[in-house]
């Protein structure tokens, strides 16, 4: 069944059947977890009762006993039924032909495989001078003619190109720091809501969310802190197309003094239109010498000496596999960390490049190339951080995780056991560590001791991890994800509570395990109350 199942993982992204396949393995488990946890809960009722209810034992015994035959022959009941879903699920694995091959890695192995993890810093942008130089003269220029003092200007690229780290390593430049009074960053997204926006422009200004989010305050706070100021505005990942929204989010932006600046990353040059740019940038690809750096910076990581690296056998096929990532940078990054994983062994490298990677250079358009790229990086995943990561579908895009809240989300979820005398705390951030230094999470931030407390993840890796989760786990704020019956994690974020009236698709989900709340509102407090009296579920209320 093991082999199977990784067998099943690795092809569903291709294959519908394997995907609806692995479904049903895992909703058959959860079952089965539910049931322990059920068992678990009777027994210590049992010692509470006992406990309360010494010295009228017989009478006490008598009256409870229809109780316990219930609860028994409803147990036998579901076991049965556990065991029907497996014995079919077993049986339809042969009709798949899954390899016998077995690639996983232990739990404990990952305290082994580095005894410190070199992470290479998302600020370090590799290759991409020239790009900068020309973004911070179009905003650092006086002479640029606009109709209003502010000025927009698109940074435009398809995704993995990297041009929220060309953006913000602009953003942080000395340069940029001096020349403007006030420096913004926001992260947009698909949902272009003018609020939301202007929530998170106060918040960039003043380092604290605002409490009164009425329009009009809201309105009249960001006048406040941009008014005849010359300032730099930067929305990371637009998606917006609506020309009236944008008009809307201008108008409460023009108060800036003259020579303000607003720049936007994009995908599509017709949001760049959208917004009125004076000049949009083009972000090209990586030439291959500024690549090859990158991928040397990643997969060795300093391990080995220059001279040793020069002529090797490993270095060769580094530079083969380096030749076929298009000058991507997240591509290289993934590969190189991939790599790194691996250990530099001439047979590991030359077997990934002839088999595996050979697959995906089948991939002949660059979105596709790219998703491809990621599910090769998840399928090298041991199965444990594979649970960390899908989980991470929960959260919207571009959310700051907390790193230590994270950890201890997955050790409620039961991701995480505890090895020997090691905590689970302590395995958890090893599972952090490991998923950071694959690049599935990114652009961290440290305290005053160089401990690492937030990070977020690139928008294709959280599209990879919704992708494999569906309705499984459920944001409430993406409109193309439903609750259903099988739905075991749901979250509520911000903007979602004035849609009060669909909280009741809460009930939707018959064995819910996890419910998120993020929301101000009171409704959604008292809703969470209702829903724990039906479910066994860990509610987070998060305010």
């Amino acid at each position: 069944m093991e082999a199977a199942l990784l067998d099943a993982e690795e092809q569903q992204f291709k294959n519908h059947e394997k995907k609806n396949w692995i479904s049903r393995v895992k909703d058959v488990f959860y079952d089965a977890d539910d049931l322990i946890d059920e068992f678990a809960y009777e027994t210590l009722r049992r010692q509470v009762i006992a406990e309360s209810r010494r010295g009228v034992k017989e009478v006490r015994e008598v009256l409870s006993m229809p109780h316990h035959i219930a609860f028994r022959f409803k147990m036998s009941h579901r076991i049965k039924d556990i065991r029907e879903k497996l014995n079919a699920i077993d049986v339809d694995k042969t009709q798949f032909h899954c390899s016998k091959s077995v690639r996983d890695t232990r739990i404990d192995e990952l305290r082994e495989t580095r005894e410190t993890y070199s992470i290479i810093h998302d600020d370090e942008v590799v290759g991409r001078e020239d790009d900068k130089k020309a973004i911070m003269d179009l905003l650092l220029d006086t002479n640029i003619e606009a109709k209003e003092n502010i000025a927009t200007i698109a940074i435009v690229g398809m995704g993995g190109l990297g041009k929220t780290a060309l953006a913000q390593s602009v953003y942080n430049d000395e340069n940029t720091t001096k020349h403007f009074m006030l420096k913004l960053w926001v992260c947009i997204s698909e949902q272009f809501d003018v609020n939301v926006i202007v929530q998170k422009i106060i918040e960039s200004a003043t380092g604290k969310k605002p409490e009164i989010l009425q329009i009009e305050f809201l309105q009249s706070e960001l006048r406040k802190h941009i008014d005849g100021k010359k300032y730099l505005l930067i929305m990371d990942d637009v998606w917006n197309e609506n020309y009236e929204k944008w008009v809307k989010l201008k108008t409460l932006l023009k108060d800036g003094a003259k020579g303000s600046r607003i720049l936007i990353t994009t995908r599509h040059q017709r949001v760049a239109e959208t917004f009125d740019t004076i000049l949009s940038y083009v972000l090209g690809q990586l030439d291959y010498q500024s690549a090859w750096l990158l991928f040397k910076k990643v997969a060795f990581r300093d391990e080995k000496p220059e001279k040793e690296l020069a002529n090797s056998d490993i270095v060769k096929i580094g530079k083969e596999i380096v030749a076929k990532l298009k000058g991507l940078p997240l591509a290289i990054r993934i590969i190189g960390s991939l790599l790194y994983a691996k250990k530099p062994e001439h047979h590991l490298w030359l077997a990934f490049k002839d088999k595996e990677f050979s697959r995906v250079l089948e991939q002949r358009e660059e979105a596709q190339f790219m998703l491809s790229i990621l599910e090769l990086s998840y399928n090298h995943l041991p199965s444990s951080l594979k649970q960390c990561f899908t989980y991470c579908s929960l959260f919207p895009k571009d959310y700051i995780f907390q790193k230590d809240d994270m950890i201890k989300q997955w050790v409620a979820q039961s991701f995480v056991q505890s090895i020997g005398t090691i905590e689970p705390n302590d395995i958890g951030e090893d599972y952090f560590m490991e998923l950071l230094s694959r690049s599935f999470f990114q652009d961290v931030t440290r305290n005053e001791m160089g401990d690492i407390v937030e990070c977020k993840m690139h928008d294709l890796m959280h599209d990879l991890a919704c992708s494999i989760m569906k309705n499984e786990c459920v944001s409430m704020e993406v409109n193309d994800r439903v609750v259903i019956e099988r739905t075991r994690h749901i979250s509520i974020y911000r903007k979602f509570g004035i849609k009060l009236e669909s909280l009741k698709l809460l009930f939707e989900a018959k064995n819910l395990r996890t419910l998120i709340i993020d929301a101000q509102c009171q409704d959604c407090h008292s809703w969470n109350g209702r829903i724990g009296k039906n479910r066994t579920c860990t509610i987070y209320l998060q305010q």
